[in-house]
């Protein structure tokens, strides 16, 4: 809603107040916790290494040491999540695609400045 106002192209009136179901919701919510959760587990997996990890070149601080059991551990659900967030990220385009060319709700042209 937020990107439709700051566009300056006023809401369709027949279009009405979004109605998000929980599922909505929960989709949103995940993607988000997935973007957090596997750089996160990634960059602690790396950690629990004994050599330096990089970003771009750049060394990070090391925050663990060398343990295999606990880089198995970070690196399992870095693993999951980003597999997670894959599936969710195609729901997500579904979703887009069935406003778009199912429900043609202008959802799509709302967003776009």
């Amino acid at each position: 809603m937020n990107i439709a106002h700051s566009s300056n192209k006023p809401l369709d009136a027949s279009a009405g107040v979004p109605r998000y179901s929980p599922a909505q919701i929960v989709l949103h919510w995940v993607i988000g916790l997935a973007i957090i959760v596997m750089p996160l587990t990634g960059y602690l997996g790396s950690s629990f290494n004994k050599f330096a990890t990089r970003f771009w070149g750049i060394p990070l601080p090391m925050w663990g040491w060398d343990d295999p059991g606990l880089r198995r551990i970070f690196f399992t659900v870095h693993t999951f999540s980003a597999w997670i967030l894959i599936a969710l990220i195609v729901l997500h385009v579904e979703g887009a695609l069935k406003h778009q060319l199912i429900d043609r709700d202008r959802l799509m042209e709302r967003m776009l400045p």
